[in-house]
This record gives C-alpha cells, sequence and structure tokens, in this order.
C-alpha cells in the first residue's frame, strides 16, 4: 500500500485514543471530493481548502483547537490538498466530538 503521511498519522492518532477512523478507498473518496468541491466550489484545493459560495464558516483564528464544539455528534470527513501525496484519500472520525 501507498503510505500517505496524513492519513497514517490520523489513523494511528485515533488508535492510541480509542477513536473510531476509517479510510475509504480511492474510488469512493475521489467520489466524496468531487462531490464536495461541486457543492461547495472551492476558491482552491490546495494548501488550505478555502470554501465558496455563502458557506458559513469558522474562523481559524481563536477556534483552531476548538472546532469540535461546534460539530454535531456524527462522522466527520476530512481529506487533504488535492496536490499532495494524501490527494484522493478520505478519512472519516465516526464521532466528531469524540472526548466532549
Amino acid at each position: 500500500m501507498n503510505v500517505k503521511p496524513n492519513t497514517q498519522e490520523l489513523a494511528e492518532v485515533g488508535k492510541n485514543l480509542g477513536i473510531e477512523v476509517v479510510i475509504l478507498d480511492e474510488k469512493d473518496s475521489k467520489q466524496y471530493i468531487n462531490r464536495v468541491i461541486d457543492i461547495f466550489t472551492p476558491f482552491k484545493i490546495t494548501g488550505h481548502l478555502s470554501i465558496g459560495k455563502e458557506t458559513l464558516t469558522i474562523p481559524l483564528e481563536g477556534n483552531e483547537f476548538s472546532y469540535s464544539k461546534y460539530l454535531k455528534s456524527e462522522p466527520a470527513y476530512i481529506f487533504f490538498d488535492q496536490e499532495s501525496g494524501d490527494r484522493n484519500t478520505v478519512v472519516v472520525v465516526k464521532d466528531a466530538v469524540f472526548g466532549k
């Protein structure tokens, strides 16, 4: 299997903390990422994703380590810079508010 550093790190941290993490296969990952890009029409998909349209966002400044306070108890889908080694990979954290 091709090692993907961000994906691997999330999987290891999840295991160490007892957080259920699933890595979608490449086909499902590509479909999910394309759907998100179609819905939110980001200004860019490299570096930090920059969401477009009229989307509600939480500012990074002052909230960087507290996003889970705003999330529902449901899966969180994470994907990465679409020019990185982790492109076309989606990591699913089964409960976005673990430890709340």
